[in-house]
């Protein structure tokens, strides 16, 4: 009987002390794998700031920033795009992944597939995001093009999920701009993932939608001014993609018109001086800028003043960008 008790009493010792040794060393793997994240965390952005910068809009100083990435095969071929969003307001992350081949994209019908469009033997990048800005109605910040697995890393680095033994493969990509990289890279893997959002858009009014959400709470649209366009261009279709961009990133188009006659020159009136003016005038490169009670006549040319805080009135002079 007591070898018994001895025996148990000594096995119940032998449990305890391996519990106590698994807890411990479960503990201690933890603390480790804590602590080597740290640590390679730290390498990887110590890597990024010795490396030197490149090319690239200063994604640090802007409340939202849009960066649009393409994808290319050897025949020059897009193959995939994806539009990343950096809401730095809210502190999200939008990243949409954009099928360029559907045709529900094109406001144009005749165009099947864009990638006919661009099949030649130099890549057309500016023509490309023109194009792209065009159809899908938003002023692309920066762009930037890959072909084969570096799309995918450089997708992976600034959407925050780049890992150490990635690192070589990021920084051999050609101009990429390390300091926008880096920049990116820190603020995205910061993020929560209720805080980052991917999306893969199959219509362009779903696109829309989920851009006016990314925008609501811009400066423009924060002031809630009415906007009316007026197409007195003669360019057919360029009045719609004007209230696109406008609408797009905040702004509340209440009205679209065609004027009969053509303006050789391009205006925006306004009532009151406001940030939404200035933003319109940059975004659309209108410099021709008039106040209604400085030249009350406009109000008889432009009946839309009288329900509008400001009217864009597209003419002959209207930007190679928007056309």
């Amino acid at each position: 009987m007591r070898r018994r008790t001895a025996y148990r009493t000594k096995s119940k010792k032998l449990v305890k002390k391996v519990k106590s040794f698994l807890i411990y060393s479960f503990l201690s793997i933890v603390l480790v794998l804590f602590i080597s994240q740290i640590f390679l965390s730290n390498i990887l952005e110590y890597s990024f700031s010795l490396a030197k910068s490149g090319v690239g809009k200063d994604f640090k100083n802007a409340d939202k920033y849009n960066l649009l990435l393409i994808n290319k095969n050897s025949l020059n071929e897009v193959l995939d795009t994806t539009l990343i969003v950096f809401d730095k307001n809210n502190e999200k992350l939008f990243s949409y992944e954009i099928d360029v081949h559907e045709e529900n994209f094109y406001m144009d019908k005749k165009v099947n597939s864009i990638k006919f469009l661009y099949k030649d033997t130099e890549f057309n990048q500016e023509g490309f995001v023109k194009y792209f800005e065009k159809n899908y109605g938003i002023l692309i910040n920066h762009s930037m093009v890959f072909g084969g697995s570096e799309y995918e890393i450089y997708r992976k680095t600034i959407e925050g999920d780049l890992k150490i033994n990635e690192l070589g493969e990021v920084l051999s990509i050609k101009n990429i701009g390390i300091r926008n990289t880096f920049l990116m890279y820190s603020y995205s893997k910061d993020l929560t993932v209720e805080n980052k959002k991917t999306l893969k858009v199959n219509s362009i009014f779903e696109l829309d939608k989920q851009l006016k959400d990314i925008y609501i709470d811009s400066e423009v649209a924060e002031e809630k001014l009415s906007i009316s366009v007026v197409n007195a261009s003669g360019i057919n279709g360029i009045g719609k993609r004007v209230s696109r961009y406008v609408s797009n990133t905040g702004g509340r188009v209440v009205d679209l018109t065609t004027k009969n006659t053509n303006e050789e020159k391009s205006i925006i009136l306004y009532k009151e001086d406001s940030k939404t003016l200035g933003y319109l005038s940059n975004i659309l490169n209108i410099n021709n800028t008039i106040k209604v009670e400085d030249d009350s006549s406009k109000i008889q040319s432009y009946p839309e003043l009288i329900k509008s805080d400001i009217v864009i009135i597209l003419g002959l002079d209207i930007s190679e960008d928007l056309r």
